[in-house]
This record gives C-alpha cells, sequence and structure tokens, in this order.
C-alpha cells in the first residue's frame, strides 16, 4: 500500500538585496551590501537610524534610513533597545525587506543563489505514492515559486545517459578545438551526461564600461554551457549547432569569476532544449546573474574530428 512522503524545503538565499547606487567617488553605478551595522544618533529629543552598507568595490558607504527625527518617546521600548545593540535579528528582517528598500533605492539588485535544503519529516520514499511538500522560507526572497518547484522537481526525477560511453573525452576535445574558449581564458570544470560547467576568470579586456562582464560574455559561456550539455547526450559521430536562445540579464555580472552551469531539459532525436544559469563570484558568495533557455539542433554524421 503506497504512502505519502513529507518533506521540508527550508529556503535561503546567500545574500540580502543591494541597492544600485551611484558612488561619489567613482561617478559609477554599482551595488551597495549591507554592514551588518546600525548608527544611532541623537540630537535632543529625537532620534535617527540607519542602517550602514558598503560598496562592494571600494570604501564608499550609504545610509538606509531607518528612523528620521522620530521622538524618543513615540519609539517602543523593545526598538530602540534592539537598535542600539545593533540586535541581528533586526538588522535581518530590515536588510531583507525589498519594498521598505525601494522606497530610498529605486533600482535593487536582487539576485542571489538560491539554497534549497530537504529533510524528509515522515514517509519512505520507496514506498511513497504521493508527495506533500512543506516550504519554510525563513526570510523573504526574490524568486517565483512555481520555477523553483519546476526546477527543483526536474532535477529530481530527470536522470540521462550518454549514447556515447566516451561522450566526456568528445565534449572535452570539442571544447578544446574553440578558439574562443582558449582566447577569452574559458576553462571546462566538469561534464556529466545532460550536465556541464565551465568558468571563467575576470579580466579587464572582458569588461564592459562599467567594470562588468560584458553581456556578449555572459551569452557565450551561457551558450557553450548549455550546448556541451546537451552534445554530452547526442551520437559520437554528431555535431551540435544552437538553433536559438533567450538571454535574461538578471544583475549586474560584477565580480571575480564567472560560472555557467548548463542543463538539458529535454532530449530529443534532432532538437535538444537545455537550460544556463550564470553566477558571479562575489568574494565568497555566488550571485545569479543571468539565466538562459536554448534549443539545439544535432547534426546527425557532422562530427567534427
Amino acid at each position: 500500500m503506497s504512502e505519502t512522503l513529507c518533506v521540508k524545503w527550508t529556503i535561503t538565499t546567500n545574500e540580502y538585496p543591494q541597492p544600485l547606487l551611484s558612488c561619489r567617488r567613482c561617478g559609477d553605478v554599482k551595488p551597495y551590501r549591507t554592514s551588518g551595522k546600525i548608527r544611532v544618533n541623537a540630537n535632543g529629543k529625537r532620534i535617527d537610524a540607519w542602517l550602514i552598507y558598503r560598496r562592494t568595490t571600494c570604501d564608499g558607504t550609504w545610509n538606509r534610513p531607518i528612523l528620521e527625527r522620530r521622538l524618543v518617546g513615540s519609539i517602543e521600548p523593545e526598538l530602540l533597545s534592539s537598535l542600539t545593540a545593533n540586535d541581528a535579528a533586526l538588522v535581518e528582517r530590515i536588510a531583507s525587506d525589498a519594498e521598505d528598500l525601494r522606497r530610498h533605492a529605486p533600482h535593487l539588485n536582487e539576485a542571489a543563489t538560491v539554497c534549497v535544503t530537504k529533510a524528509v519529516l515522515s514517509g519512505n520514499a520507496a514506498r511513497a505514492g504521493a508527495l506533500r511538500i512543506v516550504l519554510d522560507v525563513p526570510r523573504p526572497v526574490s524568486l517565483r515559486l512555481d520555477r523553483l518547484l519546476a526546477e527543483e522537481m526536474q532535477s529530481m526525477t530527470t536522470r540521462f545517459e550518454a549514447r556515447d560511453p566516451l561522450f566526456e573525452q568528445r565534449v572535452r576535445e570539442s571544447f578544446r578545438m574553440q578558439p574562443l574558449m582558449a582566447f577569452i581564458g574559458a576553462e571546462l570544470v566538469a561534464v556529466t551526461p545532460g550536465r556541464c560547467e565551465i568558468r571563467l576568470p575576470f579580466r579587464n579586456e572582458l569588461a564592459q564600461q562599467n567594470g562588468f562582464f560584458h553581456g556578449g560574455i555572459i551569452g557565450t559561456l551561457a551558450d557553450n554551457a548549455g550546448g556541451f550539455a546537451a552534445y554530452s547526450l547526442m551520437p559520437h559521430d554528431a555535431g551540435v549547432l544552437t538553433v536559438e536562445y533567450k538571454l535574461n540579464l538578471m544583475a549586474p555580472a560584477d565580480g571575480e569569476m564567472l560560472r555557467a552551469e548548463g542543463d538539458v531539459v529535454r532530449a530529443g532525436r534532432n532538437l535538444v532544449v537545455s537550460r544556463a544559469e550564470v553566477h558571479v563570484a562575489q568574494g565568497d558568495r555566488w550571485v545569479h546573474c543571468a539565466s538562459m533557455q536554448q534549443t539545439l539542433m544535432t547534426m546527425h554524421g557532422k562530427g567534427v574530428s
């Protein structure tokens, strides 16, 4: 007899929303990251309080207003105590509030790497005939729930098998034969059936006018990650060509390295649909900066030798 498997998904992100502001020192627009510090200033019977943000690439700072010229007597004692103590829970609540942040900085960088931790609450996966998912979101995250569910369920159920036992050797050789990849300094980090990861360190020649990775470079890396993921499932004598792709640039690619991860969504005999997610390294964090979906053609009997 089948039973219901109950699983808890805890959804967290690796970053708070970041305001995109012009720096007085550098003159360009870049994201500011919360410092986790609250500044309180008393002027007579009135209180001002700010959450301090720091620029990700220089020493520039910005004060996000929390209280402005508020009478001390009108502030709840618990809130005043938390402000003066720089309470971590208060800092997290304020830093997570993207709607309030937009009142002071209309343009935000909300893209961040979403982490989904799964834990079985009850039931046995081997005997389960139904699945119940309990979502736990400790702090607000900017993502569509339907997209998250689709991606996570796909990763749980989709497994591909390569038709060519030497698929990895063939993919790596094809990657090596691309002069563009060598020219920009990209590295094929990993390839498994239906999946590929490519990384690219930053250098000035790859930047646009604001110092970010250029959108063309992001598209190139995403195209290759999704393309080689598809190529890993094709016959040994086949070639691969991109038919179309749509790229969404969701945040400035401002960081030290790009990581493009390609996954096959559907593999047909002639056409393969892949997707690629691109993240940029900012210190010890990976920030989600672009998503791509593409269609690729299997060129039967036209492999590159």
